[in-house]
C-alpha cells in the first residue's frame, strides 16, 4: 500500500469539497437573514463539527450549528431549525444553544473545538469569548462523552447502512 490516492477517490473528495463550501454558503446567507430578526435575542450564529473544521465529511447533507444567545432561549433553536429546514429541505440539522455566559466557563471538548475550528455565520465573533483552554483544564469526563458519542454515530451510520442494503 502506497499512501497513494486514486485519481477517482481524488475526484470525490474535490466534489465532496466543492458541495461543502456550497453548504457553508448557503448556511451564513441564511443565518446571517436569520440573524438580523432575531437579533435582539441573539449574540452569533457558529458553524461548528465536520464543516467547520474542513474535514471531508462522508455526507455533506448534515451541519452543527451552534447558537449563541444573549440569555438562556431554547424557543430560538425551534425556530432556527424551522427557518432552516424551509431554505434547506434535505439538511440534517443538529443545533445547540449557548448563552454567552456559558461559552464564557464552559471547558469542554466541544468548546475547545469550536474556539479553534468554528466558523462565524452570522453576528459577533463568539470565538473570542470561548476560554482559552488546555487538554489538561477540560472536565475529566469529556473523553468517556466523546467515546459514546462515537459509538452512537457509529450505530446509528449502520442502522443506515442496513436500512439500504
Amino acid at each position: 500500500i502506497t499512501g497513494n490516492k486514486s485519481s477517482k477517490n481524488l475526484e470525490r473528495e474535490e466534489s465532496c469539497s466543492l458541495i461543502a463550501n456550497d453548504l457553508v454558503k448557503k448556511l451564513r446567507e441564511y443565518s446571517t437573514a436569520f440573524y438580523a430578526e432575531s437579533k435582539p435575542r441573539l449574540f452569533s450564529i457558529t458553524l461548528t463539527g465536520s464543516l467547520a473544521w474542513e474535514v471531508k465529511p462522508q455526507s455533506t447533507a448534515d451541519a452543527d450549528v451552534m447558537l449563541v444567545t444573549r440569555f438562556y432561549d431554547i424557543l430560538i433553536k425551534r425556530k432556527y431549525e424551522r427557518y432552516m429546514k424551509a431554505r434547506l429541505p434535505g439538511i440534517e440539522m443538529d443545533v445547540g444553544v449557548y448563552p454567552a455566559s456559558r461559552i464564557r466557563e464552559e471547558k469542554s471538548l466541544f468548546l475547545y473545538d469550536t474556539k479553534h475550528h468554528g466558523i462565524i455565520l452570522a453576528g459577533n465573533d463568539a470565538l473570542k469569548l470561548i476560554t482559552e483552554i488546555t487538554v489538561e483544564d477540560l472536565y475529566p469526563f469529556e473523553g468517556f462523552r466523546l467515546l459514546l458519542n462515537r459509538i452512537k454515530d457509529l450505530l446509528h451510520r449502520s442502522k443506515i447502512i442496513l436500512q439500504q442494503t
